[in-house]
């Protein structure tokens, strides 16, 4: 064999050995251990009421709320401090109140109109909550729907 035909041979084989390896490494590297992109987790983040003590964790959905401070007139129970939170398209889907002791009791005695739901208390307050009636449109249903889990991380902190 001439020089020439044994470095072409040589080149084959070499490629036919590279090929077949890789091929080989393929089929043998099960599915669940190729490299799989990473998935976003969701980002959450956290509301202080320094004034009252609490806390709550919103998801990132709700990135842009604002909140309101109110007066809530309980008739001849009186009024309440509450903070709203909602959109600049609809600014109260949800509201915490706080209450006196004292005030709460006489909430939970009545029986007219509607009242707000249990969250917690601390040594001086009592927390409740209420949510919107409606939404405004379909984003804000959406929020409304996420009310739930938000009202879950509510905490007392002082």
């Amino acid at each position: 064999m001439t020089q020439i035909n044994k470095s072409i041979g040589a080149i084959i084989i070499t490629a036919i050995v590279v090929g077949g390896g890789w091929y080989l490494w393929q089929q043998e590297t099960p599915e669940n251990q190729k490299e799989i992109p990473p998935t976003t987790q969701p980002q959450y983040f956290g509301f202080t009421n320094f004034t009252y003590g609490f806390t709550l964790t919103f998801p990132q959905t709700w990135e842009s709320y604002i909140t309101k401070n109110r007066s809530l007139d309980w008739g001849t129970l009186g009024a309440s401090d509450s903070i709203d939170f909602g959109f600049l398209e609809q600014d109260s889907l949800f509201n915490i109140s706080v209450f006196s002791k004292s005030q709460w009791q006489q909430i939970v005695a009545t029986e007219e109109g509607p009242r707000p739901l249990y969250l917690g208390e601390s040594d001086q307050y009592v927390f409740a909550y209420g949510t919107a009636q409606d939404a405004y449109n379909d984003v804000m249903r959406a929020r409304m729907a996420e009310i739930e889990e938000i009202i879950k991380t509510f905490t007392v902190t002082k």
